[in-house]
């Protein structure tokens, strides 16, 4: 039996099986399998049209967290969109020479002592991490984030 008819053979049994909450599946599988969708989950209305996974959304929910603590904690007295070039810089030099030694590890080696290199760790164990300065600034809300100009006005405090 294909992965077509098993959801079929699914959408059949749903309605019986979850009453309100079967229909709706059976509803999702049927637009999937009729082309009326692209994905299931979109089907399901997990995702927006176009958009990521909730499991990709979850962990760049967490990833963007992590760059926010990072920019605050290591960054705190600039501006966003001075803190998005800065970190540019840190997360493509951390990337290039530190990264390819450490990403086979579980944790953060005893060795790596500066604080700011083991949040790096952690921020890259959760996945992709961008490193252009205009990804970063629209994550931190640097409002006026651009190419060729830095705001480098010091946050009030």
């Amino acid at each position: 039996m294909n992965s077509a008819d098993r959801l079929r053979r699914i959408a059949a049994a749903a309605p019986q099986v979850l009453g309100d909450d079967g229909v709706w599946l059976a509803a999702a599988i049927e637009a999937r399998l009729a082309g009326r969708s692209r994905t299931l989950d979109a089907a399901l209305a997990l995702t927006r049209r176009g958009g990521a996974p909730p499991a990709v959304q979850a962990r760049n929910a967490r990833r963007d967290g992590l760059l926010r603590a990072y920019a605050t904690t290591f960054l705190g007295s600039l501006a966003p969109a001075t803190q998005a070039h800065a970190m540019s810089e840190v997360i493509r030099d951390f990337e290039s020479r530190i990264w390819p030694r450490l990403q086979h590890l579980a944790e953060c080696p005893a060795h790596i002592s500066a604080e700011d290199r083991r949040a790096l760790f952690q921020l890259f164990k959760v996945g992709r991490v961008p490193n252009s300065p205009k990804q970063l600034g629209r994550i931190l809300g640097a409002q006026d984030i651009q190419s060729g100009r830095l705001d480098v006005q010091p946050r009030a405090a």
